[in-house]
């Protein structure tokens, strides 16, 4: 079993400023926790974008989440800045 880390997950349409920290035992883990705790609007159909940032390290992923299948894919490039 790999440790927890300690992440720093927010909506894409919602900013850095509603970031909530998870612990989690990777970065698309961190973004599915994020959604079933915070439940954030979706921003593409049923789908929302989470921005995950690693609190030690400060490297940030990028994760499209399907609301309800809990699906949870790396975003395109190009798409975290829209």
């Amino acid at each position: 079993m790999t440790a927890a880390s300690s992440f720093c997950a927010f909506a894409v349409h919602d900013g850095r400023a509603h970031g909530h920290a998870v612990e989690a035992e990777s970065f698309a883990d961190a973004a599915l926790q994020f959604v079933e705790v915070w439940h954030p609007e979706p921003d593409e159909g049923e789908a929302v974008r989470i921005v995950v940032r690693d609190q030690a390290s400060g490297e940030e992923q990028c994760f499209v989440v399907e609301l309800g299948l809990a699906d949870v894919q790396p975003c395109e490039a190009g798409r975290l800045a829209s």
